[in-house]
């Protein structure tokens, strides 16, 4: 290479260099034990490991797309997650000197309509389950689409091992912001602290060190009322091979839910904790089994981290000891029990409490085939000089669980239940859907459609 190269060339190719010499940066860190189980799982499954975080939007109006590239560029110099890599494979660990975002523009305009709207569903896919390769990253991607001069989509894939859900609503809001302060000229978002994910990494893992080192991780296995506990169906038939997923909207009318909040804030719990126990309180009555357990990622941060991206979770499984006979009241109570019970545990691992609990029976969810979260994106459309952007609904997901709840934040946000169609009889997650809805009527004090009391 001449002298006269241009500096970002020869920075491409040191790091090109150095990725392909496979020796770990003096940087490295360890994997946080989320990102251990996250890692294994793209092992088994490059892609499909159910944890690619897809994010849609819809760009109408007069786009800048050189703007959009710069901010999406300036985005991954401010965060270090997103300039994270994987090396390693007997111990990985993580270092932070990955290249920038893969940025791809696709130009489907002239395409006739329903082919355009094929291309596109078959465009998300992909994006959305092309694996990463974890050891050069970068391990997130955008790819533009354009519809027209005035439509586009912008589908940005992050993997989880960088991201959670509160990151989500980082990332968007950066690159928002950095798109507005280029062509409109708002000032730039401030960055976060230039090392404040490796602090956070630090100040975790010795956290998770301290937690397995003095048996709690038994403490908690042995809470579980079987081990490992899994909700059984007689519509679930066990088919453990196609897992993207699909969202079923759980039918509360609007009306209800001010009066289902109030409910749950008599009993001390929060609308996410009254909606664990009613879910709890339907497997109870679909199966006659006493006791649930979900799997529930909770965000660790500190204060000082509302503006750092990450994998800044941990999963706890949250045991909800419900009965048959509950009334939605007691439910919500038993709900608000058992999260604040989980919540005690967050510094240990996961996959050490499954260590615990026995024989490891799934590559999936080692403890349980059901989950909650609860997300904090908005869904709301913002303007940007003529540009509106507008988040689209999740899609292309594939599921670690046979069932999830999810959650929107506040009680006027989004609430399905996510589950892989392939493995449930046609119909019966839109029942199970409608239930949980009259339970959450009921608990308002409304009249229940469907359940018995």
């Amino acid at each position: 290479m001449s002298d006269g190269a241009p500096a970002a060339d020869r920075a491409r190719l040191a790091a090109l260099l150095r990725h392909r010499s496979g020796r770990p940066a003096a940087a490295a860190l360890p994997l946080t034990g989320t990102q251990q189980g996250m890692w294994l799982a793209e092992q088994l499954s490059p892609g499909l490991s159910g944890y690619h975080d897809v994010a849609v939007l819809r760009l109408t109006g007069d786009l800048d797309t050189g703007a959009l590239h710069d901010a999406t560029r300036s985005a991954g110099a401010a965060h270090e997650a997103l300039r994270c890599r994987i090396v390693g494979t007997d111990e990985p660990r993580q270092v932070f000197d990955a290249e920038h975002v893969d940025w791809k523009v696709l130009d489907l305009s002239a395409l006739p309509e329903q082919v355009r709207r094929d291309r596109v569903d078959r465009c998300v896919v992909l994006a959305s389950a092309e694996p990463f390769t974890l050891s050069e990253g970068p391990l997130w991607r955008v790819r533009l689409l354009r519809l027209s001069a005035e439509e586009h989509l912008f589908v940005c894939v992050v993997h989880h091992l960088i991201s959670d859900g509160w990151s989500h609503g980082v990332l968007l809001r950066t690159l928002l912001a950095g798109y507005g302060a280029r062509v409109l000229g708002r000032a730039p978002e401030p960055r976060p602290p230039a090392t404040g994910y490796r602090d956070w990494l630090r100040d975790r893992l010795a956290r998770e060190r301290a937690a397995t080192a003095n048996g709690t991780a038994d403490l908690v296995a042995r809470e579980l009322p079987r081990e490992p506990y899994r909700f059984g169906h007689p519509d679930l038939t066990g088919n453990r091979g196609e897992r993207r997923a699909v969202g079923v909207p759980v039918p509360v009318p609007d009306v209800q839910r001010p009066a289902f909040a109030r409910t749950c804030a008599r009993s001390g719990a929060s609308v996410y904790m009254g909606l664990t126990g009613l879910l709890a309180l339907l497997l109870a009555r679909t199966t006659g089994e006493t006791g649930a357990v979900f799997a529930a990622p909770v965000a660790v941060r500190r204060p000082q981290d509302a503006s750092v991206m990450g994998c800044m979770v941990n999963a706890v499984p949250v045991v909800v000891r419900t009965t048959p006979r509950d009334t939605p009241e007691q439910a919500v109570a038993r709900g608000s029990e058992a999260v604040l019970a989980a919540l005690r545990h967050t510094d240990v691992p996961y996959r050490e409490v499954a260590r615990a609990a026995g024989p490891v029976l799934s590559t999936a969810d080692p403890l349980t085939n059901v989950g909650t979260e609860q997300f904090n994106v908005a869904m709301s459309a913002v303007r940007l000089g003529p540009l509106t952007v507008e988040p689209l609904p999740r899609a292309s997901l594939h599921l670690r669980h046979d069932l999830t709840l999810s959650m929107g934040e506040g009680h006027g946000g989004l609430l399905e239940l996510w589950s892989p169609p392939a493995l449930w009889s046609p119909g019966t997650v839109s029942e199970l859907a409608g239930e949980l809805a009259d339970l959450v009527v009921a608990a308002a004090g409304g009249r229940r459609q469907n359940l018995s009391a």
